[in-house]
């Protein structure tokens, strides 16, 4: 349920890409705890609208993880 949502976002040695080995994210890892703000700011290409889409579970990730108050949201081993 929403209400149990605190907002930590993790992303742990996350690798994707939209074709197979053309990747986007190369070993990506960040921590934003709730309440904090985030800017992803880089050239075109570099993967920025890519992590929002993982984020909202619009493309699976490759490798990696994804956890959502320290529970995994998305990952592959």
């Amino acid at each position: 349920m929403a209400e149990n949502i605190h907002g930590e976002i993790e992303f742990r040695n996350v690798w994707f890409a939209y074709n197979e080995e053309e990747w986007v994210l190369k070993d990506v890892s960040f921590k934003v705890k709730a309440g904090e703000t985030l800017a992803l700011v880089g050239a075109t290409g570099a993967g920025k609208s890519s992590i929002i889409n993982l984020m909202n579970r619009f493309y699976e990730i490759n490798k990696g993880e994804i956890l959502v108050d320290g529970i995994e949201y998305g990952s592959t081993n």
